[in-house]
């Protein structure tokens, strides 16, 4: 199963069943997403997801909200992605770089 549900301008589900990851489908759905909303979309993802994180961020999203995990169902800290396009309309001032990071293992 794969599937993404979007409200709006928000990526709200993004699921790909382990049989189907690693095949391109998250790529599609994240583009199929891209491409319907062509004025940005956001996201929230926990911040212990790093595959997630790296996912997104690698499509170009870019973290621009942490919370400490109050606000949702199950008290994890979350953060918030926007694509660039999304972050530029919503803080016109600031100049977005794209900073990729490694993690030592």
């Amino acid at each position: 199963m794969r599937f993404i549900a979007l409200q709006r301008d928000h990526i709200d589900h993004l699921y790909i069943a382990l049989a189907y990851q690693h095949w391109g489908s998250g790529d599609k759905l994240v583009a199929i997403a891209k491409a319907l909303r062509p004025d940005g979309l956001t996201l929230w993802t926990f911040q212990c997801n790093v595959r997630a994180r790296r996912f997104y961020e690698a499509r170009g999203f870019v973290a621009s909200g942490f919370t400490d995990g109050s606000r949702n169902e199950e008290n994890e800290p979350d953060v918030l992605y926007m694509t660039a396009t999304c972050l530029r309309q919503q803080h016109p001032n600031v100049n977005v770089r794209f900073v990729v990071g490694i993690e030592a293992r």
